[in-house]
């Protein structure tokens, strides 16, 4: 669990020569079907936030962070370390305007296309749960690959494959647009900027 006392953005410093910016969003996100449209949406954010002409030439690296972490240990945000010439705070509200694009961008054909994604990166880890290997590649996937594939967010749900696409298969157009108008408002965005100290 984790919990956020900032009431507001925060402005901190590091002895490292860079400089860092999260867009936080606090949970907590109590329902799993929530969660996992939040994880859809982060999978289908990342690549909308990398294809804008402007950020890939700023910043030397962006995530978000959903696509690896399970909500219900840290809030949903996204991550991003501007190039040395780059204001973090600039970036940050950059960051912001593309956030709340891409939650308009989500009409009906597009939260298909959003879940479909996920759902395939899921299904492509061939973890069956009646398989007789089924523990082993749980663990497996857990250890080396959850990072790269993002599915390590129904494992620690506590769900097999199966359960876990029949979940994202029963969300609706109209959830995802409640869950993403709720939990991503911009009044409930916290800026964290960390700066050389």
């Amino acid at each position: 669990t984790y919990k956020v006392d900032v009431d507001g953005d925060l402005n901190v410093h590091w002895d490292i020569d860079a400089n860092a910016v999260y867009l936080v969003y606090p949970g907590p996100f109590e329902d799993p079907r929530e969660r996992a449209a939040l994880v859809a949406f982060g999978n289908y954010l990342h690549q909308f936030i990398a294809r804008g002409q402007e950020i890939p030439t700023v910043t030397r690296a962006t995530y978000v962070t959903n696509t690896s972490y399970p909500l219900n240990a840290l809030p949903f945000f996204v991550f991003a370390q501007p190039e040395k010439y780059r204001s973090p705070t600039d970036i940050a509200n950059r960051i912001g305007i593309l956030v709340d694009e891409a939650i308009a961008s989500v009409d009906e054909r597009m939260f298909q296309r959003i879940v479909g994604v996920f759902k395939a990166q899921i299904e492509t880890s061939f973890l069956e749960s009646e398989a007789d290997n089924y523990e082993i590649e749980n663990r497996k996937v857990i250890g080396q690959h959850a990072l790269n594939t993002g599915i390590k967010h129904y494992l620690r749900e506590g769900m097999t494959t199966e359960e876990y696409v029949a979940m994202l298969d029963s969300i609706t157009y109209e959830e995802m647009t409640q869950f993403l108008e709720r939990d991503l408002a911009p009044s409930r965005r916290h800026v964290v900027t960390i700066t050389k100290q």
